[in-house]
């Protein structure tokens, strides 16, 4: 029973005891409808007629508990807050502001999965737990930072940029192009060697 939720209807209003109601007397023949409301839950309502002298009903409006999930996002390497990453979840999605946070309001209770994503870093994502009425909860992602390294490959005599040179490094291998590059993306922080290898 939730006590000090305020119930309106029949034209007044009134605030639940400790027993979690509250009465309204002197009601005429009619049906009536109450909307019941309190912190940490979703509101809700419900209805009762009056259809002779003398009732004395009682109604009873169950209300959905519901918390806050805050999801900030951090750098791994630095445990610098990230703004502007996008954080999905809930069935919605945000973007970080300066403080590297989003706010996900009126959720209820059950296990809840967050993904984050921001240029420059591998995607990363958390779970968190609404679990009572109320819950403000907070959870951390911490996204990978990462970068690209572009080789080219060239003679050694005339110094002219070579394709269909395969280049391995990277825990992966490629060729270079007709501008004699190739592209190795999504790399974490570290020192990478790559070596060149000419079939024609």
């Amino acid at each position: 029973l939730i006590s000090g939720a305020t119930v309106s209807g029949a034209g007044t209003s009134g605030t639940t005891n400790s027993s979690g109601a509250v009465r309204f007397n002197n009601l005429q023949i009619n049906t009536y409808s109450f909307t019941a409301s309190a912190s940490g839950y979703i509101s809700n309502s419900g209805s009762a007629s009056v259809t002779k002298a003398g009732d004395n009903l009682s109604v009873t409006i169950y209300l959905t508990p519901i918390g806050s999930i805050t999801v900030y996002v951090r750098d791994q390497v630095t445990n610098a807050l990230i703004s502007g990453a996008t954080v999905s979840g809930a069935g919605t999605s945000g973007t970080t502001n300066s403080s590297g946070a989003v706010r996900f309001n009126n959720l209820q209770i059950n296990t809840y999965t967050f993904s984050a994503s921001a240029s420059g870093y591998r995607n990363g994502s958390v779970s968190a737990s609404v679990t009572k009425a109320g819950d403000a909860i907070t959870a951390t992602i911490y996204l990978t930072p990462i970068g690209s390294i572009t080789v080219y490959a060239r003679d050694k005599d005339t110094n002219a940029l070579l394709s269909g040179v395969t280049i391995s490094g990277a825990g992966t291998s490629g060729t270079t192009n007709t501008s004699g590059a190739v592209r190795f993306n999504n790399l974490t922080m570290g020192a990478y060697t790559f070596t060149a290898t000419n079939t024609s």
